[in-house]
């Protein structure tokens, strides 16, 4: 077979010396063609990538070994320049021979000198260790510090609506600053007011009125009479509570309320507590506001365990129920809904005015 001629792309022929014979290729085969064609002209430009990469490398070198030539040639010369320096500085010793004596002399100061100077350096470290050590302190008080900002931050985010509820109640949450001393003050003397007169609940657990005062039939003898207390729900040996202070001026057994606490408070007013299972206090004895009187229980003429609750304003019963709601926020309404029997204005006019001084004490004011 003399050659394979490719005229075609779809007819390969084939000549020889005695015949010649045309191939006619498939759609597979040329492919199969194609496909090595490329893959060979891919391994080319494989090849002469990799001959471009090994080139570019081999420059490299070539520049890496030339600038060590240099640095070599650097090194020798200063090698040369040191050897220089070595033997001029060998020359002058061996001219002045004494100046090596002088040196051993010197020895012994510059040891003394030395010593003298490591024991300085290691005070100067001591001084820094300690100094580190006082840092290290502070940093750490700081640290509490600041934590202890951010708790009282975070307290005062907490407590910031009890703030703002206070400055609500007591009317200063958008008045100007000249202002609020007059309602501070005006909230200071409606505070003692109710400090001194009773109020609020004589029980803790249960806060419930089971009879109101006035008319009503009573429970035990089923006749009409005037109720002048309110009944109040408990349970035997609930613990009572003084509600203002005062002294006790009865504290006895009757036939109708049973064991009886009478506590009499200022401006007039008196509290009495009936029907107790227990009395815990004396006559004479001085009772602050919260202060345990007795406890609860169903003695004399009771149907059931309960806290009989009555207040009097100079000898007459009034309507309690007004006093165990009384707030500072409803100051005046509770005010003006008791205002009939008890004449308020002269009383905290009263509560609040000084006293005349006199005669002694004119003279040592004077003086």
């Amino acid at each position: 077979m003399d050659g394979c001629i490719l005229r075609d792309p779809l007819l390969v022929t084939l000549t020889s010396v005695r015949y010649f014979r045309q191939i006619t290729l498939s759609q597979k085969s040329q492919r199969i063609l194609r496909i090595g064609f490329l893959a060979l002209l891919i391994n080319l430009v494989l090849a002469n990538s990799l001959l471009g990469y090994n080139w570019y490398q081999r420059q490299q070198v070539k520049q890496q070994n030339t600038a060590l030539e240099l640095n070599e040639a650097k090194l020798q010369a200063e090698v040369y320049a040191l050897t220089d320096s070595i033997k001029s500085l060998e020359l002058p010793l061996a001219i002045h021979p004494t100046m090596l004596g002088k040196l051993h002399d010197l020895a012994p100061t510059a040891a003394v000198s030395l010593k003298n100077l490591q024991q300085t350096n290691q005070q100067y470290r001591l001084t820094v260790l300690t100094l580190e050590s006082r840092i290290d302190s502070l940093m750490q008080e700081q640290s509490l510090l600041v934590r202890e900002v951010e708790y009282l931050q975070t307290q005062r985010q907490k407590i910031q609506p009890s703030i703002e509820r206070l400055h609500h109640l007591l009317g200063i949450s958008n008045i100007a600053e000249d202002k609020i001393s007059p309602l501070v003050q005006l909230a200071d003397q409606r505070s003692q007011v109710m400090f001194h007169v009773p109020s609020g609940w004589p029980l803790q657990k249960l806060q419930r009125m089971t009879s109101a005062y006035g008319y009503r039939i009573h429970p035990i003898e089923k006749v009409r009479k005037l109720h002048r207390g309110v009944d109040l729900a408990c349970r035997t040996g609930h613990e009572v509570y003084a509600t203002a202070p005062g002294v006790v001026t009865q504290s006895h057994y009757s036939k109708g309320f049973g064991h009886l606490i009478s506590v009499t408070h200022n401006y007039g007013f008196r509290s009495r507590y009936a029907h107790l299972s227990k009395r815990d206090v004396k006559v004479g004895e001085w009772l602050h506001e919260g202060q345990k009187v007795g406890r609860c229980g169903k003695s004399g003429l009771a149907d059931g365990p309960h806290l009989h609750y009555e207040i009097r304003y100079l000898g007459v019963a009034v309507d309690p129920q007004p006093f165990l709601q009384w707030q500072l926020s409803e100051f005046e309404h509770f005010l003006s809904k008791t205002g009939e029997i008890i004449p308020w204005q002269s009383l905290i006019k009263q509560m609040f005015s000084k006293p005349p001084l006199r005669a002694t004490e004119q003279q040592i004011m004077s003086q």
